[in-house]
């Protein structure tokens, strides 16, 4: 039997997009695996001041910078 993998996801620009992806990646293994399996998922969200930084022009051009 092959060893259940854990998934990790970087959440969305909000938590209610964060939530959407948690809940359709629940749905797929639902559908693939039937009754009451479910994902397992480590999930971070990412702080919306931190993410415009790393958007901006230049914040992200350097490792370390975000």
């Amino acid at each position: 039997m092959n060893a259940p993998r854990v998934m990790g996801m970087l959440g969305g620009m909000s938590w209610e997009s964060s939530a959407q992806y948690y809940r359709l990646a629940n749905e797929l293994v639902r559908e693939r695996l039937g009754g009451l399996h479910s994902a397992r998922i480590v999930l971070a969200s990412v702080i919306s001041p931190t993410w415009r930084r790393c958007r901006s022009p230049g914040g992200g051009t350097r490792p370390g910078n975000c």
